[in-house]
């Protein structure tokens, strides 16, 4: 479960098949690759080197480590859905106004 306090943010970055955001603490970036509703991203994570209470770094850690086991997306209305490939859902991110 995430601290609601801290979430994690993503920004996909137009015509640049890369994807950044915030992962709790940290700043990341890395590669992705989207067809239909396939969704490969790379596990070569990027990150700025920050520490951070405990918690908020495990959560972290989870969130950084789901990413490159995404196999498949869905856009439902404002909300972005990134699952494995067994279907379960491995992100879930709404859109910011």
């Amino acid at each position: 479960m995430m601290v609601p306090s801290r979430l994690c943010a993503l920004d996909f970055l137009a015509g640049a098949m890369a994807e950044a955001g915030e992962a709790t603490i940290n700043r990341y970036s890395t590669a992705y690759e989207a067809s239909g509703e396939t969704m490969t991203i790379d596990a070569a994570i990027a990150t700025t080197k920050m520490a951070g209470p405990k918690k908020l770094m495990r959560q972290e850690a989870a969130y950084l480590a789901a990413l490159p086991k995404t196999a498949t997306f869905a856009i439902e209305g404002d909300e972005l859905w990134l699952r494995d490939t067994g279907g379960g859902g491995r992100a879930h991110f709404v859109a910011a106004e």
